[in-house]
This record gives structure tokens, C-alpha cells and sequence, in this order.
């Protein structure tokens, strides 16, 4: 699914087009054309053109699990459970 991810440290001025490869209550895999360093906090939102925008979640960047390649596999931990509700949202 596309969504946007947002580098809430840079001020969120820097918005990334990705992909959501997986979603689950308390982390998600996304895979994004530019490298984020781990540790950093994002915002995950389906894209503007998706049902659910509007819908934020708030997410810290644990690993890189492509490191160096052209893309970068991103596994992502919310510090808090997800409601079933907004997890729908991104499927």
C-alpha cells in the first residue's frame, strides 16, 4: 500500500512516498526510495488518495535491513499497540 512518511525531525517538512509492505499493532515494514536512520521518529499516513487520510501513526525506525541497496526495507516499532481500527486504514 502507498503511504507517506513524514521525518517528523526534520521539522516534517520532508515527506517520503513508500510502500507499507507489512502492518501489525506494534511495528510495520515499510520500503522507502531514501535511507532513514535508525532511531529516528516518523509519522505513517496512507497516501492522500487513500480512505483513511487523515490517519497518522507515530513510529520509531528500529533497523535497515537493506543497507546500501537502492531502496531501503525499513522494519518500523509504534511505541504503542495500534487499535485494529486505524490498522485497517492502511491494509
Amino acid at each position: 500500500m502507498p503511504v507517506e512518511v513524514v521525518r517528523t525531525e526534520q521539522g516534517g517538512a520532508d515527506v517520503i512516498r513508500a510502500t507499507l509492505a507489512d502492518i501489525s499493532q506494534s511495528g510495520a515494514l515499510v520500503i522507502s526510495p531514501t535511507t532513514i536512520p535508525v532511531g529516528e521518529w516518523i509519522v505513517l499516513r496512507p497516501d492522500q488518495k487513500g480512505a483513511g487520510f487523515g490517519v497518522e501513526i507515530t513510529a520509531i525506525v528500529d533497523h535497515n535491513l537493506t543497507p546500501g541497496g537502492p531502496t531501503a526495507k525499513l522494519t518500523c516499532r509504534f511505541p504503542q499497540p495500534v487499535d485494529y481500527s486505524v490498522l485497517r486504514l492502511f491494509r
